[in-house]
């Protein structure tokens, strides 16, 4: 008994299809073969079916219980064989951009085989054999911990925590009743960013590093609004926008407009910052406002907007 035979009988159970592989082939799919405790296990041998049940791609996991494939974005089946365990049948969705890592877990004996495995697993290739790819290691996440303070060193409870990766994934969190907060990250560059109520929002980059955790506290100076330059005159606006999960939707297009006997016709579009929030000045009067995001429902709301500041909170309901 040998690899080949494991191929022979994975494709006798689930058809050989035409083999034939994508045209393109732009992200990589990872995976990680393991029983339940956690033990990894090679030789296990991987097939990959398109929706229209076409082999895409197959191959044997190496010594560390690793393989890799290349995939186009979309929807696939999977199938897995290992020595002395059940075959293992499934679904993954390949999204992209970038590496995708895929750990799965093989049950208990159910074929029929006992003994010891014919083969020396010590003998697999350290990268799994087949039509498959370097397996690039994937670092784990790292604790990013620290405490929103203002300038005398007192702690700030539950404010507002934005940490913003160089690709502009956001991630939020709010700190706790001591102010403390913690995140868990990919080690990389990012941009961390903290607001409360009463202070200006401040913010610092930190380089998270792969052997140890990152510990940062940020300083809130006492003030209000950070960007805004009051005119004699004229209204505040200043709006935020989440979705039903109080998550700020930063993409959202918030839009005022009026009709002023002296000044005409008036529209103003309110930018948003990273928190979903945005400032605007405006001549006092009466508005529509409208709040629009794809897949979302359009808020559309009339405001009297006087010479005192104005803050509006609107929330966004999914499109069902």
């Amino acid at each position: 008994m040998n690899i080949a035979f494991f191929h022979s009988l994975l494709l006798f159970l689930l058809g050989t299809g035409d083999g034939q592989l994508p045209k393109k082939i732009p992200e990589a799919v990872r995976i990680t073969v393991s029983d339940v405790t956690g033990a990894v296990i090679p030789g296990a041998v991987v097939v990959m079916k398109s929706a229209a049940d076409l082999v895409v791609g197959e191959g044997t996991t190496d010594r560390l219980g690793r393989v890799e494939t290349p995939l186009q974005q979309g929807n696939y089946h999977f199938s897995v064989i290992g020595f002395g365990f059940e075959v293992l049948r499934g679904d993954v969705e390949v999204k992209g951009p970038g590496e995708q890592l895929v750990a799965l877990t093989l049950q208990g004996a159910s074929l029929g085989y006992s003994g010891p495995c014919c083969f020396d697993p010590r003998n697999l290739p350290l990268i799994g054999s087949g039509p498959l790819t370097q397996l690039i290691t994937e670092e784990p996440s790292k604790p990013l911990i620290g405490g929103i303070i203002d300038r005398g060193g007192a702690p700030i409870p539950k404010a507002q925590i934005l940490l913003k990766s160089r690709t502009g994934q956001r991630t939020y969190k709010t700190a706790d009743a001591e102010g403390r907060y913690r995140f868990m990250a990919k080690p990389a560059e990012y941009t961390i960013s903290a607001k409360a109520q009463g202070f200006r929002t401040g913010s610092t980059h930190v380089h998270l590093v792969s052997n140890g955790q990152g510990s940062v506290d940020i300083k809130l100076d006492v003030g209000g609004c950070t960007e805004c330059v009051e005119v004699q005159g004229m209204a505040s606006f200043m709006p935020c926008v989440t979705d039903e999960m109080n998550t700020p939707m930063v993409t959202a297009e918030v839009a005022l407009s009026s009709v002023h006997p002296t000044n005409g016709l008036e529209h103003k579009a309110v930018r948003l910052d990273d928190w979903g929030c945005g400032w605007a000045q405006v001549t006092p009067g009466a508005y529509q406002v409208s709040v629009r995001a794809s897949g979302f429902r359009t808020i559309r709301e009339h405001l009297a907007i006087a010479q005192e500041p104005i803050t509006s909170t609107f929330v966004l309901k999914a499109v069902h």
